[in-house]
Parts: C-alpha cells; structure tokens; sequence
C-alpha cells in the first residue's frame, strides 16, 4: 500500500488550477513539485495537508481518505514546513521544536522525558544543538529553517511537506538546507517539497511534478535539466535558461 495515493484530484479555490491529478508515492521516496509562480504548487500542498477542500478527487494516506482523520490524527502523520517566514515570538529553539510534540501529546498533555530527548535527538541530528538555547528571531535564516525541519521531524511524521525550503536564502544556506534533505531521503523519510530550483530535483527526488496552471506532467527529475523542457514550464526563452542551468550543473559538480 503506498503512504500518499492522490486520485483524479482537483485543486484551486472556486476554478480549478489542475484537474485529473494522479499519483503515488511511496515511503522513503521524494516527490518535488516544480513551475512558475502562480502554478499551484502550493495550493496542492495545502489541499494534499487538508487545509483546502479538494474540487474533486481523492486523497489517501497510508489507505485512509485524509477528511475521514481526524485533525490530530493528521498532525501524527504529516508535518508541514512553511516558506520562511520571520518568528512572531521570542520562541528559543528548544521551545520552538518542542511545539512539534503536541501531536503526539495532544492538547492538555505535558512533555516528559522522552518527548526532551526526542527534541535533543531532532537538534542534534540537524547538527543545530548549539542553537538549543538561543531565541529563534536572533538566527539566520538557513538556521531557522533548519529549526522549523526539526520542529517538524519532532512529530515523528510519516510524510514531511516542505513548501520551497531553500526560499530566501542565501547560497550557503541553500546548500545547508539542501544537504539536509538530501540526508532525510537517505535516511528513509518520505518527502513532499516544491522548489524554484530545478537541480535540485536531480539531487534529492526520485519524481517531479511539474505543475502550469490548468496543466501538469509526472515525470523524471533528470528531465528539469534539459533546458527546452524548463524554457516550456516558465514560459521563457531557452537562450536565457542555458547559461543558468549551466551554472547551477557545474556549483552542484563542486559541492
């Protein structure tokens, strides 16, 4: 049985973005969703989460249709990381990735033993345990992101939802945050993520979505490094792409 079984879906608000939507995805794999702005990625995410009522269609996970859970159900199954976004509070780090194990506790239970160690295990496996005791306002912003992976790896998540992670950083950042994913596939976390980078479906997913509105295509990662295909889903010249794509292959040949 796959982990997430998408059927027939349509996504949007009251016009359909896509519709006919089908795919699977299976535990310990990758699935980017790549187009341009305004192409639905991040509708599909937030209706693959149940927070938009699909137009149509059916979505399963691990055999049950997601508005048959229950929210904390849910909340046990999927982990979602936003675009980055600045904190609203002066949240420290360890308060911030503890906020990950109300899911598992529900809403009037307080953490114990095992649910400190759980966070201390997420913080230091992201190589961020140095930040424990800092405020989340006063970090980076790969280092926030890499908070926000914890929090979300603190649920213990079948299936992490990732809307474009690497957003708004800088190059270092970019590779941090990449290389953690790349580290979460080989460790056999399932993985949802969109991304404005097409090399970075050929390092980390094993498929890409490729979303236009009121159009889409599951196809091969291998496939976004071919410049005709990229200059097709952004609506661009292919003269202009070429020397990009070309640079992008060679930083990732160094890294």
């Amino acid at each position: 049985m796959p982990l997430l079984s998408v059927q027939a879906l349509s996504t949007g608000h009251r016009q359909a973005l896509h519709s006919g939507l089908h795919f699977e995805l299976e535990r310990g794999e990758a699935l980017i969703l790549v187009g341009p702005n305004g192409g639905g990625k991040t509708t599909l995410l937030r209706t693959l989460l149940g927070l938009l009522k699909p137009l149509a269609g059916r979505i399963e996970l691990q055999g049950i249709a997601v508005p048959d859970r229950s929210k904390l159900d849910l909340a046990r199954t999927v982990a979602y990381v936003p675009q980055l976004t600045p904190p609203a509070f002066a949240f420290s780090v360890t308060e911030l990735v503890s906020m990950g194990r109300r899911a598992r506790l529900g809403i009037f239970g307080q953490p114990g033993k095992i649910d400190r160690a759980i966070v201390n295990d997420c913080l230091d496996w992201l190589g961020i345990t140095h930040l424990a005791r800092r405020q989340v306002h006063q970090l980076s912003g790969g280092e926030r992101q890499l908070v926000m992976i914890a929090r979300a790896l603190a649920q213990q998540p079948e299936l992490l939802v990732m809307d474009e992670p690497t957003a708004s950083l800088d190059f270092g950042n970019q590779a941090r945050v990449l290389a953690t994913l790349q580290r979460l596939k080989s460790s056999g976390k399932t993985l949802i993520f969109s991304s404005h980078h097409p090399e970075q479906a050929a390092r980390v997913a094993d498929r890409a979505l490729l979303l236009q509105r009121g159009s889409w295509e599951l196809t091969e990662p291998q496939c976004l490094l071919n410049t005709s295909r990229l200059a097709r889903l952004y609506e661009v010249d292919e003269d202009i792409l070429l020397p990009m794509l070309s640079m992008g292959c060679a930083v990732n040949e160094c890294l």
